[in-house]
């Protein structure tokens, strides 16, 4: 597998073709959530070939927004199959990475440590000091392609949000929950002026 080689092919094109309207799912996103995913790796020790395998996922859990908003992970999941032979990746390589790519919206399907380790990395920053810019990257964003949502709105739904989620990984929940448990505060403050 050369991650290297696959991770220049998709953050050029990223870098090249996404829409600037992408607050939030753009190339610090992507660069996020592979840093994350390395982290997180190291953590729960995982082998060499698995981390690369989360790696490659990580890189290009996204990269179907290219194509569309809603249903992104399908199309990522086809420019995995099509860009990743040239890379040496094999079939079973492939499929490993488009099933990781798939549980980022689907939360039940998460039965495996890789996948809790890229569903948390995906994630990661609700534990953050950089929460709210990020949250703000995503409101904007949605407020183009999706749901319109109030400032004050916005907030009301990432409290309900934040206080269901869950990390599912033993090193996120240690290295995040502290920051998400603050970030619920702040909220919860600001929603009280």
């Amino acid at each position: 597998m050369n991650l290297s080689g696959a991770r220049d092919y998709i953050m050029n094109k990223l870098k090249s073709e996404l829409d600037p309207f992408y607050y939030y799912h753009n190339v610090a996103h992507t660069e996020d959530v592979h840093r994350a995913v390395i982290n997180l790796s190291e953590n729960e020790r995982l082998s060499k070939e698995e981390q690369l395998l989360l790696e490659t996922a990580a890189l290009y859990h996204d990269s179907g927004i290219l194509i569309k908003y809603i249903g992104h992970e399908e199309e990522s999941v086809r420019i995995v199959r099509a860009a990743l032979p040239s890379f040496g990746y094999s079939n079973q390589d492939i499929e490993i990475i488009g099933d990781l790519i798939m549980v980022t919206n689907r939360i039940e399907q998460l039965d495996t440590l890789l996948k809790k380790i890229l569903f948390d990395a995906d994630l990661d920053y609700l534990g953050r000091p950089d929460y709210f810019i990020i949250a703000q990257r995503l409101r904007l964003e949605w407020n183009i392609f999706g749901e319109q949502f109030s400032l004050k709105n916005w907030y009301i739904s990432q409290v309900k949000y934040l206080e269901n989620h869950v990390y599912l990984t033993e090193s996120a929940s240690q290295m995040r929950n502290k920051g998400k448990q603050e970030n619920i505060h702040q909220i919860k403050e600001l929603l009280s002026l």
